[in-house]
């Protein structure tokens, strides 16, 4: 199954890295799932923990990082927008060309803060009813 996607948008752990690496045949474009709003429910590398995660992650040759992807905070546009703010820093700062950012609910801050790739779901159903 690793061999048939195109882009994971959410590596966000070790034991994944070395899935991939294992079973992966060519290399496989990766956004780091950053959990910049540090809730306990979601997933993610902690900010604090990124620059550790990227150096562990350049030992394999199967895995290629592209960009940052993160979740915004559930009805707090406030922690939202300075989570878009962080990633896209970070993503600047670490010479990562992709931001995955913005839902359905959020995709206006996520645009704002220079996403490359929007998660829209429900509002894509509403435009095509």
């Amino acid at each position: 199954m690793i061999n048939r996607i195109d882009v994971l948008h959410t590596l966000d752990r070790q034991s994944l890295a070395e899935f991939i690496q294992k079973y992966r045949k060519e290399p496989l474009p990766c956004f780091i799932q950053v959990n910049a709003t540090e809730e306990d429910q979601k997933s993610g590398i902690l900010i604090d923990n990124l620059d550790q995660f990227l150096l562990e992650i350049k030992k394999y040759d199967k895995i290629k990082i592209i960009g940052l992807m993160t979740m915004g905070k559930d009805q707090d546009e406030k922690k939202t927008e300075e989570a878009f703010h962080i990633v896209d820093q970070l993503a600047t700062f670490y010479h990562l060309p992709y931001r995955s950012m913005g839902m359905t609910d959020d995709y206006e801050l996520a645009i704002k803060h220079h996403t490359t790739h929007l998660r829209i779901g429900r509002k894509f159903l509403e435009l095509i009813d």
